[in-house]
């Protein structure tokens, strides 16, 4: 390389590296200036910092006229509380340490926005006869070096005011919901009563404390990713209660009507979408709507329904130990649905899900149609009363059925091409009748029949099994697929 091009590339290297450090230092003035100048705007962004707490324990009423009145805040007075912000923390709770009700507001962030961006801070508590309104604006960025924000219902700890006659109406785009304390004092039981409480928030994650009583009048909870939780062992509610989130997560532990006639008739309202639901044990009846989500319950004492939605579900998974009342889930797409044990009917139809109803020698005791268009059928069948209908169809999916009591039922079962199995114990008496899927009775023992409890010769169609002379407690099976029968081992 000549001396030239060597000087040149020298020289290119050396501007190079100085417009890079005019760049930085340019930068780190820019950041400076901005950081010591707050909210001002420099090349489309700005810098904001916040590091305040505002204690209100009074009200000013009349705020606009010439005498306006400031009266001490005192929270039974109000029948209502609405809450309005879009990233604060809001948490209700009776305090250890306030003399008086308060409310604080806590304003500690810092970062960086876009010059579009909102990085006021303001908030505004009015009072409307025995309304509370408390609406807070927080600043927003895209790079936070800190956020804290706060709105917290501090009952003062020398009141015996629960809450039991006030509504709350808690709104937030991404901040958290907290009701009840967090940490439990020693030397009092800070438990209120809310008589109604609505959540609604986006991303924010709701928790109910267990130093909340733990009847409701009124529970309505919504979330988008957000999820619900609660430490309360036994959630109950007088009137009603709906839960929806769209792909967040819902966790209870036990659930209860109370003081209602029938409350086992009365709905416990779900609307899970993509997400999920999880409970041990709802003492009324559930009603859902969902599309990708998923549904697992311990047990439900009233009856269980997916029908309210106008579109098919798509693509959930359900599964429940066990249901006292009836079933119905008539609106299915792919969903797979697996419950352990039934009392009620029982109504399934899918189109391409899995269908298992029992376990552990318990299944179907009362009427059932399952329906499924290219899935599964898996069920246990425990009659306890005799002639119940049961219907079993498929159009390419298997169906494989155990019968664990004596068959004191009418069992259709239809199918297409799918393969059918079915179980019994050698004691049984029933009528079995074996067509294919135009309904045609096979009249010999062929490849498509693999009946392990007779031989080529004892062959008959229909077969009275075991000589039995009536025809009532029958088993009939229609498909172009494969027909075995096994005994249960003993």
């Amino acid at each position: 390389m000549a001396k030239s091009e060597r000087r040149m590339t020298k020289g290119f290297g050396f501007y190079l590296l100085m417009l890079i450090l005019i760049l930085v230092a340019a930068f780190f003035i820019i950041v400076c200036i901005m950081t010591f100048s707050p909210k001002k705007v420099i090349l489309g962004y700005q810098f904001y910092t916040y590091s305040d707490q505002y204690v209100v324990s009074d009200i000013k009423e009349n705020e606009n006229t010439e005498n306006p009145t400031i009266t001490p805040l005192a929270f039974n007075d109000f029948s209502s509380i609405n809450i309005n912000c879009k990233t604060s923390k809001v948490t209700v709770f009776k305090s250890t340490k306030e003399e008086k009700d308060s409310i604080v507001l806590v304003n500690k962030a810092s970062g960086f926005a876009k010059w579009s961006d909102n990085v006021d801070y303001s908030y505004k508590i009015t009072r409307e006869g025995d309304v509370l309104n408390i609406v807070v604006n927080e600043p927003q960025g895209f790079l936070n070096f800190n956020y804290d924000m706060q709105i917290a219902i501090r009952v003062s700890k020398n009141s015996n005011y629960d809450f039991s006659h006030t509504n709350f109406n808690i709104t937030t785009t991404t901040g958290p919901v907290i009701v009840g304390s967090e940490i439990t004092a020693k030397e009092f039981k800070p438990s209120f009563n809310i008589e109604n409480l609505s959540i609604m928030t986006e991303g924010g994650n709701v928790r109910l404390t267990k130093d909340i009583e733990s009847t409701f009048s009124n529970l309505f909870v919504t979330t988008g990713s957000g999820s619900f939780s609660t430490d309360i062992a036994q959630l109950n509610v007088s009137d009603n209660i709906k839960m929806t989130t769209s792909n967040g997560r819902i966790t209870l532990q036990d659930f209860a009507y109370t003081n209602h006639e029938g409350e086992l008739k009365k709905k416990f309202e779900l609307n899970v979408g993509d997400g999920a639901f999880k409970a041990n044990d709802i003492n009324a009846s559930l009603s859902f709507v969902a599309h990708n989500g998923s549904i697992e319950i311990t047990k439900v004492h009233g009856d269980f329904d997916g029908n309210e939605t106008s579109e098919k579900i798509n693509n959930a998974n359900i599964k429940v130990g066990e249901i006292l009342g009836d079933v119905s889930l008539l609106n299915m797409k792919d969903s797979n649905i697996v419950i352990d044990k039934t009392a009620g009917q029982v109504n399934i139809e899918t189109t391409n899900g899995n269908i298992t109803v029992g376990k552990n020698n318990s299944g179907l005791i009362n009427a059932s149609w399952l329906k499924t268009k290219g899935g599964n059928i898996n069920a246990i069948i425990s009659d306890d009363n005799s002639n119940q209908k049961h219907y079993y169809t498929t159009e390419t999916g298997n169906i494989n059925l155990t019968f664990v009591t004596n068959i004191n039922s009418q069992n259709v079962i239809d199918s297409v091409s799918g393969n059918v199995n079915f179980q019994f114990e050698s004691k049984y008496k029933f009528l079995l009748v074996l067509k294919d899927a135009n309904e045609k009775p096979y009249e010999t023992l062929n490849e498509k029949l693999k009946l392990d409890f007779i031989t080529e010769g004892q062959f008959e169609n229909p077969m009275y099994v075991n000589d039995y002379s009536g025809s009532t407690h029958f088993i009939d099976i229609s498909t172009n697929g494969i027909i075995s029968a096994n005994l249960i081992a003993k």
